[in-house]
């Protein structure tokens, strides 16, 4: 979805350049947000993953009293018909 602050632009003088200016300045912020999303888009997945595994060791020790040296491990089957059966044996 694409959000915009909508706000009244009040033309002085040659009206053409200032909305063609407004435009510009658009576009400049709009490349701007876009590049500093692609830059950190990296850091905030790999922090998500980080916290997503803290909450895995947190609620395996104090919730479930596993012991602190347990090893979690994630589990895809190669072929999607072999998801039932690898469910079935966890």
């Amino acid at each position: 979805a694409s959000y915009e602050t909508v706000k009244r632009l009040e033309l002085e003088g040659d009206g053409v350049d200032q909305l063609t200016l407004a435009k510009q300045e658009a576009e400049s912020a709009k490349y701007e947000l876009q590049t500093w999303c692609q830059n950190h888009y990296g850091d905030a997945f790999i922090a998500w993953a980080h916290v997503k595994a803290i909450r895995v060791f947190v609620e395996s020790v104090l919730r479930f009293g596993l012991p602190v040296n347990f090893c979690a491990a994630t589990v895809k089957p190669i072929k999607k018909s072999n998801e039932k059966k690898a469910r079935e044996k966890l």
